[in-house]
């Protein structure tokens, strides 16, 4: 047989086992407080640019609310269709121009970003602005080119135009009837911003140096203000940072072979995309690391070389106990080991090992008293087995006694004994009860699975028992101490007649207002005559039913039904109401 491992052994590979897992823990501190510290540069970079972002994308709002100040303003609405009814070089299309000239520069007061006002009449023809080409407004954009755009945008909204590196950028929205409803086109709007003030805003935000880039989204479009933005506009298309137009988020993304703060913010009109390159946040968290690392190693190889040190202190005293448990052979021993036990210098201890050894030592003292003890029960067994068959016992000597017994079979081990004494003194707490003339189904049965289970040690295999109670009269009364003698008179009168196994079966139930027991066996059955007249050969039988006729009068009844070794059964039925509850009839 192969050696087992020693306690020493096993303690040892217990200390390995929790150095182990103390480094893997230690591992996942380190990783996490450096997550944290990278997410604290995360957050403090994220409140800057995302008020960056709410800085551009309110500047573009203002521009989109000049456009619809200046779409709903009645001077501009009635006079710019009359611009494309009369020569414009007349002079009442100069007034007409002054007047929307002025409206317009009212209304874009105090609005930051804004470069120049066109606005168009049906014939092409600026009315408002000092500069205007209507092949190229901006961007790369001719007026027919905007125009065929905004045909497409829904509900005939308004829309931005960008150049692909932002050094331009213009808002454009249709002009319409408004006033009378028919939405026909009076001419077109182009507000020109002027897009410096994103860089502007980069700047002043602290984070961004030259090697950092920005990239803007407008309906799936990307643009950016650097000229090799490219690999950076392709991450965003491939990684689908477009798709939910409502995330905020950062992290680490590696693009052409460098490390950047990827940080987004956008919303279903805009998104705004940084990536930060910034190295000295990373060589502080990467320095951060290295030296918790070392420190980690340090600590740990300090913990390693004192738990090796201590573990022979640790162990000698379980070794010692253990070689004095293992000097007990017998009886003859106990006498020799007390006395080694209280010479031992751990005795004294206060720790865990002193509370294990003076354990140690009451139990050997215990052991002692246990085989005198033992010895003078089985005298007791003996002559209680006698005094048993002579008169009446007393209850309680028994119950102690029985408890005794039980003590016993427990400190040996032996289970079976321990729970055919605890059955029996079941048994025998019942019998004595002589004062309940009425106990419930449930409490009937207890005594009936403490009998069986006391036949069942006995006779094994010789013996199968089956119950079918109905769960409603589990709480009925009925008269105490009845279902376990027709049960007995069954284990009498069959299983001690035959050789194969005795299948005895027992069937409670209601039926209209009687509560019905059967006992069901396939024993040889016995005269139905004999039974009913109540002679000797059946005591238990004719005890029954007398007591059901005291309590019942004729309500209740016991019939028999035999057919030798096929099926005999033994039938009570008691009405719900008992008739005579106050009678005494043990």
């Amino acid at each position: 047989m192969e050696n087992q491992p020693s306690f020493r052994q096993k303690l040892a590979r217990l200390f390995n086992l929790l150095f182990i897992l103390l480094l893997a823990i230690l591992v996942l501190i380190s990783i996490i407080f450096a997550r944290v510290l990278n997410t604290e540069v995360y957050h403090s970079s994220q409140e800057k640019l995302n008020g960056l972002s709410s800085n551009v994308r309110q500047s573009f709002n203002d521009v989109e609310s000049l456009a619809q100040t200046v779409l709903h303003n009645n001077t501009i609405i009635t006079d710019l269709p009359k611009t494309a009814q009369i020569p414009m070089q007349t002079t009442e299309t100069y007034h007409l121009r002054q007047e929307m000239q002025r409206e317009v520069n009212t209304a874009r007061l105090n609005i930051p970003n804004i470069k120049d006002v066109y606005l168009l009449n049906n014939k092409n023809e600026n009315q408002a602005g000092y500069i205007f080409d209507s092949g190229d407004i901006g961007a790369g954009w001719s007026v027919s080119e905007i125009k065929r755009a905004l045909a497409q945008q829904p509900n005939r909204q308004g829309r931005w135009f960008f150049s692909p590196n932002l050094t331009s950028a213009f808002y454009a929205q249709t002009v319409f009837d408004a006033p009378k409803l028919n939405r026909q086109p009076l001419g077109l709007l182009i507000i020109v911003a002027d897009t410096s003030f994103i860089q502007s805003e980069i700047r002043h935000t602290q984070v961004f140096n030259r090697d950092d880039y920005f990239v803007m989204r407008y309906q799936h479009q990307l643009y950016t203000t650097e000229t090799d933005g490219g690999p950076f506009k392709h991450f965003l298309k491939t990684h689908r940072y477009l798709a939910d137009q409502t995330k905020q988020d950062y992290q680490i993304q590696k693009i052409q072979n460098q490390n950047y703060y990827f940080l987004q913010s956008q919303n279903e009109t805009f998104g705004f995309y940084y990536f930060i390159h910034n190295r000295q946040i990373l060589t502080r968290v990467i320095q951060f690391e290295a030296v918790l690392f070392i420190l980690m190693i340090l600590i740990l190889s300090m913990i390693y070389f004192a738990m090796r040190r201590n573990l022979n202190d640790l162990v000698a005293p379980i070794q010692n106990l253990a070689q004095l448990m293992g000097t007990s052979k017998s009886a003859d021993d106990l006498a020799k080991l007390k006395s080694t036990v209280a010479q031992t210098p751990y005795l004294t201890n206060q720790d865990e090992v002193g509370v294990l050894y003076r354990s140690f030592d009451r139990l050997i003292i215990n052991m002692d008293e246990l085989v005198v003890k033992n010895y003078q029960a089985k005298i007791l067994t003996r002559e209680m087995e006698l005094k048993s068959l002579q008169a009446q016992i007393d209850p309680h000597f028994l119950y102690n006694t029985l408890d005794s017994i039980n003590m016993l079979a427990l400190s040996k081990g032996d289970q079976e004994i321990s729970e055919m004494v605890t059955n029996l003194a079941l048994l025998f707490r019942q019998r004595v009860k002589t004062n309940q003339t009425f106990a419930t189904v449930a409490t009937e049965l207890k005594l009936v699975d403490a009998y069986i289970k006391i036949q069942t040690i006995r006779f094994g295999q010789r013996l199968a028992f089956s119950k079918t109670v109905a769960p409603d009269t589990l709480q009925l009364k009925m008269p105490s101490l009845m279902i376990q003698p027709l049960i007995e008179n069954s284990m009498k009168y069959a299983l001690s007649q035959m050789a194969e196994t005795t299948k005895i079966q027992l069937i409670i139930q209601k039926e209209k207002q009687y509560l019905v027991i059967q006992v069901i066996d396939n024993g040889p059955g016995f005269k139905t005559v004999a039974a009913q007249s109540g002679g000797s050969t059946h005591v238990g039988l004719a005890n029954i039913k007398q007591r059901l006729a005291r309590l019942y009068n004729d309500q209740a009844q016991l019939t028999i039904d035999s057919t030798a070794y096929q099926a005999t059964k033994v039938q009570i039925s008691i009405p719900l109401v008992p008739q005579n509850k106050g009678k005494d009839v043990t």
